[in-house]
């Protein structure tokens, strides 16, 4: 039973991690689009302060899963060349909005002789800082709290003293020993107001012990505490910090993003169900020219696989029908993808999770929020050396040209449409508009599909139509989220857990409710975009042309061949037609757009015995 238990913890820390790191991954990913692209200052302090936001979530998520590392022993400490410059201005900034929220003064005092690159873990000096800077704001009601950094350097090494001061409410002598026990926070009643899982303490002793140090306090009650350890690095580069406070002024107005290769030959494949994780990774490599396919499932990927060649795969674990593990394998099999590099792009931080993916046959491993750094490494080490090529100036430049902003300002006001909400998603206006055409044109189509679903769900309630019934409304959530409908995406969300969890009277007592409310965006978008405009200027067209556009689209969509596919749509959609195949061609139309070729042969071969 408790070996069950544990099994059944494991399982609930990978969920809750790939939920909570998937939207942050989009979130992340379009802000330092934002950073590279935007030169407004202004725009620049928001952009910083959602990549600080959103740093800071993850943080959370961070404490469950690094408590069940320590908990298995199976914590490591992974030690990589890092700036020490880089490392302290994310600290202060992270810090500094919650500082300034609660009227404190953060007084930051740096050693200018420190040398500016060394050799640890930065990832869990980072962490320690962090928890020890936020208990300092948390716990201090008003004054300030110093943050200094400190150094001896002997040789090739240097002991950095981190120290950290409040003027905060301090800790009763016989409270110390409850500071580092998991889930423990002191004077509960009095604190009660302050967030937080009770778990950050404890985790700052555990890693500071495996990197050969040990957290030591002062603290006079109701005065405040000094909170202070050393920790002995390598130095890799002896040149020193300098003025840290000059450089953490002009660190916004100073972000530049410099690629460090070109590869405008190789070609990539990208593997993902959500559309805008794919958006988010063909962003991050614009400046490298890479040629990026995309694929929205395994099975989609099979298909592309066996007609193109790939320099390299990325491949999201969690997908429905057919997850990442289980098309990567099926890749595998095929003679001429024995050699091809496939990497895992995942939101599963458990602990062993890069091991198993090893294991699996996957060549590596890149955890979402996707870093860009991190990725063009493993590019750099996975792609022939013919294929790279230096950037150079002019090419520089053009990936730095700004993106035209654009204003929603004017757009027209629909019941439970955020645009700002759209723009986050999509940040290019051409790409929202076309993107709110196609959910009008396939809205009636899903409703219908999870309807017939739902059906099917009360016929027989149980796995095989509950998880379909899950795959579709999961579709319908994600589109809803990126066009901005956010309460439709808060409904479609609840009935997808309920279908997790095969909870089928929650599923009863919110559908019907669901199901009108999405297809009232049927009128609601009416007129937005130019949406349902007349057809009184289309051309008329016969069955020997509507039979012609049938035999390009039959093949097109046997080989996912997106662009022809678009290319009959759009051309299908110019043209009249009598009553009979009028009435179902929007049918046709959102079976055509959400490649379910079965659907779409099914609403041929009725119109095509319409005489």
């Amino acid at each position: 039973e408790a070996e069950y238990a544990n099994q059944a913890k494991s399982k609930f820390l990978a969920n809750m991690s790939h939920e909570i790191r998937t939207p942050i991954n989009a979130v992340l990913g379009m802000d330092e689009m934002i950073l590279r692209e935007s030169t407004e200052p202004e725009i620049r302090g928001y952009a910083a302060d959602i990549f600080t936001a959103g740093n800071t979530l993850l943080s959370l998520i961070n404490d469950i899963l690094d408590s069940s590392k320590i908990e298995s022993g199976k914590m490591e400490i992974v030690p990589l060349e890092y700036e020490l410059p880089t490392l302290l201005r994310d600290l202060v900034n992270m810090i500094q909005g919650r500082a300034q929220a609660k009227d404190l003064i953060l007084e930051v005092e740096v050693q200018e002789n420190l040398p500016v690159k060394l050799f640890g873990d930065d990832v869990r000096i980072r962490q320690v800082i962090t928890n020890i800077l936020t208990n300092a704001v948390k716990y201090t009601p008003s004054g300030t709290v110093w943050f200094r950094v400190t150094g001896e350097m002997e040789g090739d090494e240097v002991t950095v003293h981190f120290e950290v001061e409040d003027t905060g409410i301090g800790i009763k002598e016989e409270d110390m020993p409850k500071l580092f026990e998991e889930f423990q926070r002191i004077e509960e009643s009095r604190n009660r107001n302050i967030e937080g899982t009770g778990l950050g303490m404890n985790i700052t002793l555990q890693l500071l012990k495996l990197m050969g140090s040990k957290l030591q306090v002062k603290s006079v009650y109701g005065k405040g505490s000094i909170f202070f350890f050393d920790l002995k690095q390598k130095i890799v580069d002896h040149a020193p910090i300098g003025d840290f406070k000059e450089m953490l002024s002009h660190s916004a107005e100073s972000y530049t993003y410099e690629g460090g290769f070109m590869a405008p030959d190789a070609k990539v494949l990208v593997v993902d169900d959500n559309a805008t994780n794919r958006k988010v990774f063909k962003s991050l490599l614009k400046i490298t020219k890479i040629q990026v396919s995309e694929a929205g499932s395994g099975k989609e990927a099979l298909e592309l696989v066996e007609h193109e060649d790939f320099d390299m795969i990325f491949m999201d674990h969690m997908m429905p029908d057919m997850d990442g593990v289980e098309t990567m394998q099926r890749m595998r099999q095929m003679e001429r993808l024995k050699d091809t590099p496939i990497y895992v792009l995942t939101a599963n931080a458990v602990t062993g999770a890069k091991e198993q993916y090893l294991e699996y046959g996957f060549d590596g491993f890149i955890s979402k929020p996707i870093v860009s750094e991190k990725l063009e490494n493993a590019l750099k080490e996975e792609l022939k050396a013919e294929l790279l090529k230096p950037l150079e100036e002019t090419e520089a430049g053009q990936a730095g040209e700004k993106q035209k902003a654009y204003s929603t300002d004017d757009y027209p006001v629909v019941d439970g449409l955020d645009w700002g909400y759209a723009q986050l998603h999509l940040p290019d206006e051409e790409l929202l508009v076309s993107t709110v055409k196609d959910f009008y044109d396939v809205l009636l189509f899903q409703a219908d599909k999870l309807q017939g679903m739902f059906v099917e769900l009360e016929n027989n309630p149980s796995s095989e139509p509950m998880t379909a019934y899950r795959i579709q409304v999961h579709a319908m959530k994600s589109v809803a989220a990126t066009i901005g409908i956010v309460p439709l995406a808060g409904m479609a969300k609840i009935l997808e857990f309920a279908a997790r969890a095969e909870d089928f009277g929650t599923i009863l007592a919110l559908h019907d409710t669901f199901m009108k409310e999405w297809r009232s965006y049927h009128e609601k978008l009416n007129g937005v975009f130019g949406i349902g405009a007349g057809t009184s200027e289309k051309e008329p067209a016969d069955q020997g042309m509507l039979s012609a556009m049938f035999a390009m689209l039959r093949p097109a969509m046997d080989d996912f061949d997106l662009d022809t596919v678009d290319s009959v749509a759009e051309k299908l959609e110019s043209y009249c037609y009598p009553a009979e195949i009028e009435e179902k061609m929007p049918g046709l139309l959102a079976a055509v757009k959400d490649m379910d070729a079965d659907e779409a042969e099914r609403i041929m071969q009725e119109m095509e015995t319409v005489h």
